[in-house]
């Protein structure tokens, strides 16, 4: 073969070659830009996603920032990962001295020996669980302020609970408030206790001085009748014997004053029998009278003392002892009382209590019948057992009556219709019997009509107290 042959052959080849590479650099110029495609394809994903991360967290921020509780993202071992503007204000801490801390250094330690307090963001064996407790917080300034936490897991995408999510509301003023109410309600039932003294005591006033009264007349009846005595009479007849005791006999036989003097003895000693038992009887009517001062002083010094013990006693001597208290009262009004007691249970009560819830049935049935002015002024007292088992104590008047508006209002604090009323008897009232596990009603047909004020009870069980916490 010629040379020009074999290099003819040789550019060949090399035509051949320079072809196959020309397609090779083509395929991988092709590859090459799609690859250059996909990552610009992906180079624009990521940077969409990437905004719309930074949306979605603007529109967390705003809803977050917009919040008017403090928010914590707090991670499990309770290093603080995110806080709100709320939070900091609520602490007086700036977010970047918040993140990083634990939620440890924010929270006021328990006493020792108190137990421990609700920690949010701790978690149960079975996992996290969604909290709410009471937190009392340590402000950068040093005050404390009590917070209500609402606490909730933080799950990813894949279900992993990663942080705990609180919101935390400022409870303090709310809590300085609940303490004064309680504060106030405990000087309106000492308030209402003292009045309720005072009106048994105006009641006790009443009835010893009704008393008193007896005790005046039999005293000026006793001393009267000893000044109008025929005791002297009997000495001046003594004297005339001691005057003829040497010639007593021929005295007693001729001398006409001394034939007289037997029968004028006999005379005189029936005038003193007689007199003897009328003394006597004025002086049993004293004595008893001065027992019932006795007892009535009894009763309203043991109405006087601190009630709190319970103790199993009739319904009906509740009733009749809140009656005698205001015996007087009832006769100087000329009110007529009548009662119906249609059954006999008794109760497990604080006696103190019921009677002074009593008491004031029967004074706002008084006032009623003095402001109504009614010919027959009249007040029922009924005792009776009701299907639910309870014990039903009630006082009705034919006064003056009460308004259908005024009757839902008339146990709230403070309510009262009387010029100088002070508007928590029938409050405290109302209060001490749902301590006692009953309640007060009030019935009227309206404006004339009288008024019926009642008091239901447990038969013969213990009280309860649904309003007091045990302990």
């Amino acid at each position: 073969m010629s040379e020009i042959e074999l290099l003819q052959r040789r550019l060949s080849r090399e035509r051949l070659a320079r072809k196959e590479a020309e397609r090779l650099l083509e395929e991988k110029s092709r590859a090459l830009f799609e690859t250059n495609l996909k990552l610009q394809e992906h180079a624009t994903h990521l940077e969409a996603e990437i905004t719309e991360r930074k949306r979605t967290e603007a529109r967390f921020r705003n809803i977050t920032e917009s919040l008017a509780e403090g928010l914590l993202l707090v991670a499990p071992d309770g290093v603080i990962l995110y806080a709100n503007q709320r939070m900091t204000n609520l602490i007086g801490h700036s977010p970047g001295e918040l993140l990083g801390k634990t939620i440890r250094d924010l929270v006021v330690p328990a006493a020792e020996g108190q137990p421990a307090r609700a920690q949010f963001w701790e978690f149960e064996d079975t996992g996290p669980v969604c909290i709410t407790a009471d937190l009392e917080l340590c402000h950068k300034d040093g005050h404390r302020l009590t917070a209500q936490v609402h606490a909730a897991p933080y799950y990813d995408s894949s279900g992993t609970c990663r942080a705990m999510i609180g919101a935390l509301t400022d409870i303090s003023d709310r809590r300085r408030a609940e303490a004064e109410l309680v504060r106030l309600n405990d000087r309106l039932v000492e308030a209402s206790r003292l009045a309720g003294m005072a009106e048994v005591a105006t009641g006790v006033l009443h009835n010893v001085g009704n008393v008193l009264n007896s005790v005046n007349v039999s005293s000026t009846l006793i001393r009267d009748q000893l000044r109008q005595s025929r005791l002297s009479h009997l000495l001046r007849a003594i004297a005339l014997l001691r005057e003829h005791e040497a010639n007593l006999p021929d005295f007693l036989s001729r001398d006409p004053r001394g034939r007289q003097l037997p029968a004028f003895l006999q005379l005189v000693t029936t005038h003193l029998q007689e007199e003897n038992l009328r003394l006597l009887k004025e002086a049993d009517g004293l004595d008893a009278n001065l027992q019932h001062i006795k007892h009535i002083v009894a009763m309203q010094q043991s109405f006087a003392r601190v009630g709190g013990a319970e103790e199993t006693i009739a319904a009906r001597d509740l009733l009749e002892q809140a009656i005698e208290l205001h015996t007087g009262a009832l006769q100087r009004d000329h009110i007529e009382l009548i009662r119906h007691y249609q059954a006999h249970p008794t109760l497990l009560v604080d006696r103190h209590k019921v009677v002074q819830i009593l008491v004031n049935f029967l004074r706002n049935a008084r006032h009623a019948l003095a402001e109504a002015k009614v010919p027959t002024p009249t007040i029922t007292v009924l005792l009776e057992t009701t299907p639910e088992q309870t014990v039903r104590l009630a006082v009705t008047d034919n006064g003056i009556g009460i308004p259908t508006e005024n009757l839902t209002r008339i146990f709230s604090h403070g309510f009262t219709t009387k010029r100088d009323g002070h508007g928590f008897g029938l409050h405290s009232g109302a209060l001490a019997a749902r301590e006692m596990g009953g309640r007060i009603t009030v019935a009227s047909e309206g404006p004339g009509r009288g008024a019926t004020f009642a008091l239901e009870l447990p038969a013969g069980a213990a009280s309860r107290n649904p309003l007091r916490p045990p302990g």
